[in-house]
């Protein structure tokens, strides 16, 4: 072969990002583009198309309006401006939904430990449970389980989603600043 990869077919190089909610939800989306990566090197045109929301140019452009009205608004109230102001404002549905998110994983953390704690009293105390019983307490442990470990991942996406985002952001800023 001399080093060299066949091309194979494949889902991911079609550039669109048809999704429904199940793929959404539980990231099977990816699948396809880890399978292909599994069987060889990927190249720039395996990668999905990036949506508008997630382009340098759209985030630069939008933080740059929303600096702009920042500066104004200092100059107006007479104080220095705040580039922190203007990213929150950038990124205010992206918090919302990530602190929702943080708040679900949390409380079905909290859910867990309550649920092992009435499990371990139980133990404890020595009484006899009936299946009916039995069943009701795995599910009390395992249901909150699935649903922290799955809101703790998608926050974790959103987090590292909004990171890449800030950081294209600022720097397309900064340089635009410096020309």
């Amino acid at each position: 072969m001399g080093g060299k990869y066949q091309r194979l077919a494949s889902e991911a190089g079609s550039k669109t990002f048809k999704t429904g909610l199940f793929s959404y939800l539980f990231f099977t989306w990816l699948n396809g583009l880890l399978r292909l990566g599994y069987q060889r090197p990927l190249a720039h045109d395996d990668l999905l198309e990036l949506s508008d929301e997630n382009k340098a140019q759209d985030l630069v452009a939008k933080l740059h309006v929303l600096w702009m009205e920042e500066i104004n608004s200092a100059k107006k109230r007479g104080r220095k401006p705040r580039l922190w102001k203007a990213m929150f404002k950038l990124f205010l549905r992206d918090v919302i939904l990530f602190t929702a998110l943080k708040l679900m994983d949390e409380a079905m953390g909290i859910t867990l430990v309550v649920s092992v704690w009435f499990y371990l009293k139980l133990l404890e105390e020595g009484s006899h449970m009936d299946q009916t019983y039995a069943v009701g307490i795995v599910a009390s442990i395992g249901i909150p389980s699935l649903i922290k470990v799955f809101f703790y991942h998608h926050s974790d996406y959103l987090a590292v989603l909004m990171g890449v985002r800030l950081k294209s952001a600022v720097i397309g800023l900064i340089h635009k600043k410096v020309r």
